[in-house]
């Protein structure tokens, strides 16, 4: 783990969304790939900003794709609070 995630909180439209066994596993390896520091399907642009906000203290934003769906994950700049949400929530 390259940073800290605190406590994790998942919209409810990704919650409905994790009775599929094959989207929740796909939430958890998300999870941890974020908590790596694997952005995901961001720019090259955008992972260069995580990549400062990581070392400033900013927020994270990755995104990860399955399927048809796209969810984002957002770790605030305190490293207190993660969120998991689809982008239609934000």
């Amino acid at each position: 783990m390259k940073f800290p995630v605190g406590l994790v909180f998942i919209t409810q439209g990704v919650q409905k969304a994790m009775r599929e066994d094959d989207f929740r596993s796909f939430i958890y390896r998300s999870l941890s790939r974020h908590a790596d520091g694997d952005w995901g399907d961001l720019s090259e642009i955008d992972k260069k900003i995580n990549e400062r906000a990581l070392k400033s203290g900013g927020r994270l934003l990755s995104a990860y794709k399955y399927n048809k769906k796209k969810i984002w994950i957002i770790t605030e700049g305190n490293r207190a609070k993660t969120t998991i949400l689809f982008p239609s929530e934000y």
